[in-house]
Formats: C-alpha cells, sequence, structure tokens
C-alpha cells in the first residue's frame, strides 16, 4: 500500500483500520468491472452513510467523509484499487470526478499491474523495485538531487539509477519518459530499442 496526504499519523491509521470493517463490503462489491470509479453514495445514500457504525467509528474521529475508489479488477481475487478520501466538511465527490478517476485509472493499467509479473510482464514490471521507485520518483517531476535524498544514496548513484530506468524503458529523457508515460506506451515492449 502506497498513501499519502494524511493530516496526522491518527488519521492514516484510523482510516486504514476502516478498510476492513463488514459496513466496507457495498462498497467493495461495486469494484466488478474491470475498471470502475465508485462514488460512496453508489453504496449509501447520505443518511444511510451518517448512519453506518463505519462512519461514527472510523471516518468521523479521524475527520473524513466521503469517500471514492478507483482501478482495475486485475482477476478475480485481485484489485487494486486507490481511494480517494474527503475531509469532514468537504463537498461529496461527483460525476466530474468520477469521470476524471476512471479516465485515468484506465490509461495506467500497467502500473496497477506492477509487481504481479505472472499477469502483466509489461517492461515497467521488468524493473527492479529500486528502479520502479527510481521511475515513480522521476514522473513526479522531482530532482536527482531529492531522489538521491530520498532514497539515502549518492548523487552518483542516482545518476546510475536514473541511467538504468531510461535504458531499460528505451527512453533518452525524463521529458520522453513522461511523455511516454502519459500516452500508455511504458507497458508496451520497447526492447528492440535497447
Amino acid at each position: 500500500m502506497i498513501d499519502g496526504g494524511w493530516k496526522s499519523d491518527r488519521q492514516r491509521g484510523i482510516a486504514t483500520g476502516a478498510t476492513w470493517s463488514k459496513e466496507n463490503q457495498p462498497l467493495h462489491d461495486l469494484m466488478q468491472p474491470k475498471f470502475f470509479a465508485m462514488l460512496r453514495s453508489d453504496a449509501y445514500d447520505d443518511a444511510a452513510w451518517y448512519a453506518t457504525e463505519l462512519y461514527k467509528q472510523f471516518r468521523e474521529p479521524a475527520e473524513l467523509d466521503d469517500i471514492m475508489f478507483t482501478g482495475v479488477r486485475i482477476s478475480q481475487d485481485v484489485v487494486s484499487a486507490i481511494g480517494l478520501h474527503r475531509n469532514l466538511g468537504r463537498p461529496p465527490f461527483g460525476e466530474r470526478e468520477r469521470r476524471i478517476a476512471h479516465i485515468i485509472t484506465s490509461e495506467v493499467e500497467w502500473l496497477h499491474r506492477s509487481g504481479i509479473p505472472e499477469i502483466d510482464l509489461a517492461p515497467v514490471d521488468d524493473l527492479s523495485p529500486r528502479q520502479r521507485h527510481v521511475m515513480l520518483i522521476l514522473l513526479s517531476g522531482r530532482s536527482r538531487k531529492d531522489l538521491a535524498a530520498e532514497l539515502s544514496i549518492s548523487t552518483h548513484t542516482a545518476n546510475e539509477y536514473v541511467s538504468e530506468v531510461y535504458a531499460r524503458l528505451g527512453v533518452h529523457s525524463r521529458a520522453e519518459l513522461m511523455a511516454r508515460f502519459i500516452h500508455g506506451e511504458l507497458s508496451r515492449s520497447r526492447s528492440n530499442d535497447v
């Protein structure tokens, strides 16, 4: 699980614990299509939501309210999902956010399959965990100095990792990596280019 944006470790802990609540089942049941983007309101209307123990025991104490899930059903037993949470007092997620989440999810299906090599043998999955981490840092736009600091390595070693990632994916610059990512081309084999 990769997460971020929490107000505090307490909020993160409570929200993560709520994942296993039985009252999440109506939300989990909606994760059936190959690509899904579902709103809390698809499972619970407002009155039912605010009456659930899930809301009372987990969401409200964590200062969280609405939730949206987007993801990919990889197999019958495997779902890769992203949960987006709204703080108390913020408006609920709507159709516009659902459509945006659905577009993003369906365009980066390979990212959801990362780490499941028996299902997807794309070049991204051929990267080591460290190389995948480097790729994600590069895609976030952070500098090589930031990369070195985050991985606790020298700038020289960071440069070597960047070169390995570029060679493995058949790109020559961060701009080319980002362009291929945006167009969903990283999942296509580029072995002839390397």
